[in-house]
């Protein structure tokens, strides 16, 4: 085990069972959970900007063809109503969720017995030479998966 990893935060993400969890090292978990937060709100923001554009262009086409009729009216609403429904969903239907923080600063070896570790990180951001947890690893020292020989 390396040394980065000697302390490490518990993060449980959506996709993980309930007794997985994924580790970080130690202060880095509460910037892990915030900047899943941030990129939540910027895609639920992208897409509501997409669904007012869609509702406009289908009442703008809408008039166009069957010209300002209450049934243009309200078939723009409906579809406004959808696409902003839509737009606040994921694509597989279900809500989009950060990962939970479960342990904060906890020896590694008590973090391994306590869970099932489904990765192990020393740079969680991607900005180190290799040293993350790549498809298909179970932890830091796991060798590669099939897809990365």
């Amino acid at each position: 085990m390396s040394d980065a990893l000697d302390r490490v935060d518990c993060l449980r993400f959506p996709s993980d069972g309930p007794d997985t969890v994924r580790l970080v090292p130690a202060g880095v978990g509460e910037r892990v959970v915030a900047a899943h937060h941030e990129e939540i709100r910027r895609r639920r923001r992208l897409a509501v900007a997409a669904a007012v554009v869609v509702t406009l262009l289908t009442g703008a086409a809408a008039v166009i063809v069957l010209g300002p009729t209450p049934v243009t009216a309200v078939g723009t609403v409906l579809v406004g109503i959808v696409m902003l429904y839509a737009a606040r969903r994921s694509p597989d239907g279900t809500s989009t969720r950060a990962p939970e923080l479960v342990e904060t600063d906890t020896p590694a070896a008590e973090a391994r017995e306590r869970y099932a570790v489904a990765a192990a990180s020393t740079d969680p951001f991607g900005t180190d030479d290799g040293g993350g947890v790549g498809p298909g690893r179970t932890d830091d020292t796991g060798p590669p998966a099939a897809e990365e020989r």
